[in-house]
């Protein structure tokens, strides 16, 4: 899997200095064009940035993807903003940028309905009903980023619901939450977020209004953030059948892990730092960890993505988990 990304990250890479290259020769270019009014080279600046920019993105990331130049409008709409800033105030390129924003725009939106349309039919198929692995399942990495935020905004504003069961009739659910002394560690970082962000907002409102309100406003996410974190760890245990192991941690990972996958299942008294080793923990240290005969691939927050060979967790009872999965027999545990 991580494997099967890298042509994509390279690319990105390679694209990304390109690009930077390119930024720091147009604003150089830029600065002539304000010093020789009437030249063409404030023109040049534009077709450059909005042009040449996004033909480069298309050969370097998605021609190689098999992707569709349309996807590049996203770079059309980056380009004609840094050009617009670039080029504040010169008369001769007014016009183009206005009609190239026009049709940007128009463009922007026609490209948002269509994968708007496309993720609503990903997630009607998507099975089950946990919402973070409903979002997981849409091809478009920056809705899965978005997904991940509105999950923050559900956990943290609908009222307190039942926990979200993924698995058959005799599924077994493994809390974490009362023994982590996870309310309590929110709490004190949600007091010192209030007492730093008030004294940081009062300090900062004489040099920049709009720096102490964007950083209050942060701290209000943050607050925002604890509250969703709280609520998802009671709704999202983790769950055990006959078929597999779902180890969900709050907002923060979620690993579906298939029974004949497990190698072995140990009580431990420290996290083992090694390669390939997930800390699937909400503050407290872990108490079991589960080895894989195969890697399978962990779900983080904001869309990210790892390979994993041992999960190390912590729970209420790791004593039942473990009998469970030595035993294999689910019915045996059930809570």
């Amino acid at each position: 899997m991580m494997e099967a990304r890298d042509p994509r990250r390279l690319a990105l890479v390679r694209f990304a200095s390109f690009a930077g290259a390119m930024l720091v020769i147009e604003a150089m270019i830029a600065r002539m064009a304000a010093a020789h009014p009437g030249s063409p080279l404030a023109l040049a600046v534009l077709v450059d940035l909005v042009v040449v920019l996004p033909v480069a993105f298309w050969m370097i990331v998605l021609c190689p993807a098999g992707r569709p130049y349309s996807a590049a409008i996203r770079v059309v709409a980056v380009g004609a903003l840094v050009a617009g800033f670039l080029l504040r105030g010169r008369a001769e390129v007014r016009l183009p940028l206005e009609i190239i924003g026009a049709i940007v725009e128009l463009s922007v939106l026609a490209l948002l309905a269509r994968t708007l349309g496309k993720a609503s039919r990903e997630l009607r198929g998507a099975p089950g009903d946990d919402l973070l692995l409903r979002m997981a399942t849409l091809t478009d990495p920056m809705l899965r980023v978005a997904g991940s935020e509105l999950a923050v905004l559900r956990y943290a504003f609908v009222g307190p619901r039942p926990p979200v069961c993924v698995g058959d009739s005799t599924s077994t659910e493994f809390g974490y939450v009362e023994t982590s002394g996870l309310g309590g560690l929110l709490i004190g970082a949600a007091v010192l977020v209030l007492t730093e962000g008030f004294a940081a907002h009062v300090v900062l409102q004489t040099w920049s209004p709009r720096v102490a309100w964007l950083l209050t406003a942060t701290s209000a996410y943050a607050l925002v953030w604890f509250v969703a974190l709280f609520r998802a760890a009671r709704q999202r245990p983790i769950v055990l059948s006959n078929e597999r192991l779902l180890v969900r941690t709050s907002l923060l990972w979620t690993v579906i892990i298939p029974r004949a996958s497990i190698a072995s299942v140990r009580a431990i008294d420290d996290f083992p730092r090694s390669a390939g080793t997930l800390r699937a923990t909400l503050g407290p240290p872990p108490v079991l960890l589960v080895t894989l005969t195969d890697p399978v691939e962990a779900l983080g927050p904001v869309g990210i993505r790892r390979s994993v060979t041992r999960v190390a967790l912590h729970l209420d009872e790791p004593g039942k988990l473990q009998a469970a999965l030595t035993s294999g027999d689910v019915s045996a545990t059930r809570l």
